[in-house]
């Protein structure tokens, strides 16, 4: 298992728990944790053993966004400094999206600013009651990143998403649960556990099939309905011919549970 400066990752049950590690500064993004996130998930993609992520942080938040020393490093050369960021923390974005696995985040405390989009590139949002979401950037006069501007509007359409990126109003997790920005609110107390729980059952499920529907909803965002239809033909005969689906359809006569092995 590699070891990383900014992460604290452990794999159980087939589920890789990968833990923002940087609590004194509320698990701020800095270039270091971006490159150690990016190569975190390319790596868990390759690895057989992992067929679910359960992304955390760890202390009393999820993360406050983007580090601010990072911000006043960047300062001294706006243009490429900047931007460099933001390619940065966009490759791990990309490399989770291409994740041919769940990622379930497990919000407690603050997810503002670049860590609300880290938890909105996930594929399932848990969060403790007592957890809250903010866009953040218009505080400091800064535009959004990190697939915002592409998540949310998708999620709450587009004048609520406007709503929250002008004001950066914070929303409590009852709220964000109630729209159904987060699929899943939990006491703070039980909240790592029954994401654990959550995570472990989805690592027992139909990879493949899990994989090929990740793949089928991130097209949707730029398919026209003719080629995702043609897409979804040619994952239905992928699956079909898995070793899961001849499992499932089995389970299903046999009266069983099935026992799906990923593949």
């Amino acid at each position: 298992m590699v070891t990383y400066k900014t992460l604290i990752t452990r794999t159980e049950n087939k589920v890789l728990h990968l833990t923002l590690n940087r609590p004194e500064a509320l698990n701020a993004i800095d270039p270091t944790m971006m490159e150690e996130l990016t190569q975190a998930f390319y790596m868990a993609d390759m690895d057989d053993d992992i067929r679910a992520v359960l992304l955390s942080g760890a202390g009393r938040a999820f993360c406050a966004g983007g580090d601010v020393k990072a911000f006043s490093m960047a300062l001294a050369n706006p243009e490429s400094g900047f931007r460099g960021l933001a390619e940065k923390l966009h490759q791990s974005i990309v490399a989770m999206r291409r994740l041919k696995k769940p990622i379930i985040a497990a919000i407690n405390g603050a997810a503002a600013g670049a860590g609300m989009s880290l938890a909105m590139a996930c594929d399932i949002l848990c969060a403790s009651e007592d957890a809250s979401l903010s866009t953040a950037y218009s505080k400091i006069g800064l535009s959004p990143d990190g697939s915002s501007t592409f998540f949310l509007p998708r999620a709450l359409g587009p004048h609520q998403a406007m709503y929250y990126f002008l004001t950066a109003e914070k929303i409590p997790a009852t709220q964000a649960h109630a729209q159904g920005l987060v699929q899943r609110l939990y006491k703070d107390t039980e909240l790592y556990k029954q994401a654990t729980a959550f995570a472990e059952t989805l690592a027992q499920g139909p990879t493949l099939c899990f994989a090929k529907t990740k793949q089928l909803i991130n097209q949707t965002y730029y398919t026209p309905l003719e080629s995702q239809l043609a897409e979804e033909s040619a994952c239905v005969f992928q699956t079909a011919t898995s070793q899961d689906f001849f499992e499932g359809v089995m389970a299903f006569v046999e009266k069983r549970k099935p026992e799906f092995n990923g593949r």
